[in-house]
């Protein structure tokens, strides 16, 4: 955990102490850089080093936005919901340029941008990851992006799997593929489901309309089609819409 110095003591405090052990001080109102993590006396607006709007510590304590637990091991996402671990400084800075608020600006060294206001996008193995740690989760929902990196990370490794087998010898008598590709399909199953069917409310759907790609050919091009779908832009009986 990150520890910071009292602007009147010096000592140092982590970033959920709420008053300064040897002087008492407030550290729940101390202006501290987001960038730097120096804190400075109360009044103070912005770091005289990189001219960061200077916030309280307690926006800086990083937790779920879904549960509101903290978490401070530089952990992506909650193992309990799935949420995204993230700051109130970085949902506030999130919101804000996402409204077009800081966009084509500078601070007060001419340096702002996206990065400089924390708002780092999921990558496409954080989109993996998400679905693997919601691998029993068939609430909610999960956008089309979510779905889609997922099995596009599944197939990449099914398909380096069947490689193994073949490479080393493990295939079936007579296949094609072998143990290594039977656990990958096992080990992704769960997610892969799970997945599909927060897809399907996504749009407005039960998880049961999976089923129809029972049907022959029709089935499958259908269930294609919906998980290709964009999100209802409302929230709907399985939640909120993912993209807000």
């Amino acid at each position: 955990m990150n520890t910071y110095k009292c602007p009147k003591c010096d000592a140092d405090f982590t970033i959920d102490t709420k008053f300064c052990q040897k002087c008492g001080c407030n550290l729940i109102l101390t202006p501290t850089c987001p960038k730097c993590g120096k804190t400075f006396t109360t009044g103070t607006k912005f770091c005289p080093e990189d001219g960061s709007t200077l916030v309280s510590p307690e926006m800086l304590i990083p937790r779920c936005n879904i549960c509101g637990k903290q978490y401070t091991d530089g952990t992506n996402f909650c193992p309990k919901d799935g949420g995204q671990i993230l700051t109130d400084f970085q949902k506030n800075s999130n919101e804000s340029y996402s409204s077009g608020h800081f966009k084509n600006t500078a601070d007060k060294t001419g340096q702002m941008n996206s990065n400089d206001l924390f708002n780092k996008k999921k990558q496409g193995f954080d989109w993996y990851l998400k679905a693997l740690n919601q691998y029993v989760d068939f609430s909610g929902r999960a956008e089309k992006k979510e779905y889609w990196v997922f099995f596009l990370f599944y197939t990449v490794f099914c398909f380096v799997a069947m490689i193994l087998d073949n490479v080393l010898g493990t295939t079936f008598h007579r296949s094609s593929y072998g143990w290594f590709f039977m656990i990958c399909l096992l080990v992704h199953f769960l997610p892969l489901l799970a997945v599909c069917v927060r897809r399907l409310h996504d749009i407005g759907k039960s998880g049961w309309s999976f089923f129809i790609q029972l049907i022959p050919i029709v089935g499958s091009i259908m269930l294609i089609f919906w998980l290709c779908e964009d999100s209802e832009e409302r929230e709907n009986e399985w939640g909120v819409n993912p993209k807000e």
